[in-house]
């Protein structure tokens, strides 16, 4: 069953939960870079993102649980999405409600997500809310 899901802005507190998410041996597995990333440059990336006027962090909440992050980087009329969701919440139904909302919050004319071309969960995401595929490599690049 799906949980209930709530977005709310990211804050410079969730950084170090964001860090923990993305250093995870699956996430870095699933990631583009799969580098382990030390906790001061990622506070410090963080830090920065925050502060950049191209880029929103969602936080999805399940109750007063985060369950997961949203970020999309505007770069004209293109934003690209990346999603990252807790393990425990993985499965659930989460990330497609959190990204189907985070899309509707943002003003683009066009989104795209990489994902690697072995991460058929993501793909299976991307496409159910409608991305298609524009370019098929590695990564798989995906558009709507």
């Amino acid at each position: 069953m799906t949980e209930t899901v709530t977005l709310r802005p990211a804050t410079l507190a969730d950084g170090e939960m964001i860090w923990h998410w993305r250093n995870a041996p699956d996430v870095r597995h699933a990631s583009l870079n799969s580098d382990e990333i030390a906790l001061a440059s990622h506070l410090e990336w963080f830090r920065a993102a925050l502060g950049d006027a191209n880029r929103t962090i969602l936080i999805a909440m399940s109750g007063d649980t985060p369950v997961g992050m949203v970020r999309l980087d505007q770069d004209g009329d293109i934003a690209t999405v990346n999603i990252l969701i807790d393990a425990v919440h993985r499965g659930t139904g989460v990330a497609k409600v959190a990204l189907a909302q985070a899309l509707d919050r943002q003003v683009a004319r066009r989104y795209r997500a990489q994902v690697k071309a072995d991460n058929a969960a993501s793909l299976a995401l991307f496409r159910a809310l409608g991305f298609r595929v524009v370019e098929d490599g590695d990564p798989v690049v995906l558009e709507r």
